[in-house]
């Protein structure tokens, strides 16, 4: 194999494993922030992260120069995106176990598919959407309750809005590229996060004892660093490739759920977590086949 090849292979490798570590990184912060849930707001942990954020990303920012004006609104659209999708997270994980929020986070390569499509002009073959039809159908079976009556309907609402905002931030950072750099793409958001979240923070604020405020700090790194892996491997590869890698996240939810909250998934949980990998499995291979 050519010095070419090689090189081209590993930029197509690039993008899924960063996009796995991000996903690991998102479980643990989701885990964080269900247990602080508990006695924390919202505006509170989101603040704390965002300041995190803010202070290991602003020094290289700083260095990179001004954003362009005409790029200004995309970014803040971003940065609205993603604590957007923070804040109905951490409402949809104080309500539900991981994976039935999870569950309906494997909506996402719906969203962004259809966004892919419609914003960035990509083109997906037909039977790559009927593998994701498949995994709508598996995404279903274990709402069955929650449908019928006998789950949280709002955590289930919040988990969907939440999921719709992170298939917006793939797409956004798609668009913007990486003209700024990664440093610049995690300060604004962090930045509009300490600055939105930050006054509501201090009005709700809750004295954290000293494990929880080292929970809390340990929340921003793993923030910044989940999106950082998230905006870089979004800039290496398309995100309709990058988006079945999502249901990833259901390995960690299992494992999280029982270890840390006692909570083991139901049956409909299973039979559609196997629906979910086998679409997964196809649509893979699907990509894998076809010429690039």
């Amino acid at each position: 194999m050519s010095g070419a090849h090689r090189a081209q292979g590993g930029r197509g490798v690039r993008g899924p494993l960063l996009m796995l570590i991000a996903i690991a990184l998102f479980a643990v912060l989701d885990t964080i922030a269900k247990w602080l849930s508990g006695a924390y707001s919202s505006a509170q942990v989101i603040a704390l992260r965002s300041a995190v954020g803010l202070a290991l990303a602003a020094p290289v920012a700083a260095r990179a120069g001004v954003i362009a004006r005409e790029r200004l609104a995309l970014h803040a659209l971003r940065g609205g995106l993603i604590l957007s999708s923070a804040f109905f997270f951490f409402q949809a994980f104080a309500l539900l176990p991981l994976l039935d929020a999870y569950i309906v986070f494997f909506l996402a390569p719906f969203f962004t598919m259809g966004l892919a499509v419609a914003v960035l002009g990509e083109r997906v073959a037909p039977r790559a959407w009927a593998w994701a039809g498949l995994a709508f159908l598996g995404v279903l079976v274990p709402m069955v309750p929650a449908l019928t009556g006998g789950g949280a309907l709002v955590g289930y609402l919040s988990a969907l809005v939440g999921t719709a905002a992170t298939a917006g931030v793939m797409i956004t950072t798609r668009k913007l590229g990486a003209r700024e750099g990664l440093a610049v793409a995690m300060a604004v958001p962090a930045l509009l996060g300490v600055v939105i979240f930050g006054p509501v923070a201090v009005l709700v604020w809750v004295a954290p004892t000293g494990r929880d405020l080292a929970l809390l700090l340990v929340n921003g790194l793993v923030w910044t660093g989940a999106n950082l892996a998230l905006t870089a491997a979004v800039r290496a590869t398309e995100p309709s490739r990058l988006a079945p890698l999502d249901f990833t996240a259901m390995l960690w939810a299992v494992l999280f759920d029982a270890l840390v909250f006692g909570v083991s998934p139901s049956l409909l949980d299973l039979v559609g977590a196997f629906v979910v990998i086998l679409a997964t499995l196809g649509h893979q291979a699907e990509h894998g086949s076809r010429p690039r």
